[in-house]
């Protein structure tokens, strides 16, 4: 049987097709039958009847064919300072979000929100590294200081860190820290090669890793092992005091500090 492109046909003819089509069914037609007459696939005919069982008349007109509205549109100048002015010093719930840390998906909803121009996930990304609010990659910072010393602990101490957390039924992360002009963007990747970030103006402070951290694991709903790459930090005292505290539930690791569990000074 020769099956004909829907895709191809006019308008006007392919609700005429959908009209005739879901009669011949009503009518006591199998679908198959209705296919093999109509020159349309057994699918097609499945969707269009169950969108007439569900929708009624409303099925039959067609759909505005194309890209939605807004759909990939370049974001301006303008546009791209909105977001990032969005993006600073708040998080997704802030703006009616159900989550606790930006992420690709979260920035994609925000632009749809406050712009009314819906991006693909990749196209945020895209957008995100030309901020430099996000890398993908691990420990880029303490890998650049001391490459080998990262390989080695990458090849000898993650997979007992792996192994470890698997058994605590803990979530591991890696952390970094980016800059863009006056931003600080707190990130961390998952094991999966999401990135969840925040964004705040200023130097990288306690509090400020305290937060995305506390966030992090709000984010993974169970306790977290983190990975930090090498940054400065303020108040790196105060730090390593929180997370003695509550090592049980957030476990972080510095590769290139003196300590694998104290941040650097």
């Amino acid at each position: 049987m020769n099956v004909r492109d829907v895709r191809k046909i006019s308008a006007p003819a392919l609700e005429d097709l959908r009209r005739r089509v879901v009669a011949a069914v009503d009518s006591g037609a199998s679908q198959v039958e209705a296919a093999r007459v109509f020159g349309v696939s057994r699918p097609t005919v499945n969707r269009w009847v169950r969108a007439y069982q569900a929708n009624g008349e409303a099925s039959f007109r067609p759909r505005k064919r194309g890209r939605r509205t807004g759909m990939h549109r370049v974001l301006t100048d303008e546009d791209q300072d909105r977001v990032l002015a969005a993006l600073t010093g708040t998080h997704p719930d802030d703006a009616g979000l159900d989550a606790a840390l930006w992420t690709r998906h979260t920035v994609a909803e925000l632009i749809d929100r406050t712009l009314g121009v819906r991006l693909t996930p990749n196209t945020v990304s895209s957008y995100l590294r030309r901020w430099g609010l996000i890398r993908q990659e691990v420990l880029p910072r303490a890998a650049a200081r001391n490459p080998r010393a990262i390989t080695r602990w990458r090849r000898h101490q993650y997979p007992l860190l792996a192994r470890m957390a698997h058994l605590q039924d803990a979530a591991v992360f890696w952390m970094t820290c980016t800059e863009h002009h006056d931003l600080r963007s707190l990130s961390a990747v998952s094991t999966r090669r999401s990135v969840l970030f925040s964004v705040h103006t200023g130097p990288v402070t306690a509090d400020s890793v305290i937060a995305f951290l506390e966030r992090l694991e709000q984010h993974a709903g169970r306790p977290i092992v983190v990975v930090v790459d090498l940054f400065p930090i303020e108040r790196p005292r105060a730090l390593r005091a929180w997370l003695a505290d509550n090592r049980t539930r957030i476990n972080a690791i510095f590769p290139l500090a003196r300590h694998t569990d104290a941040p650097p000074g």
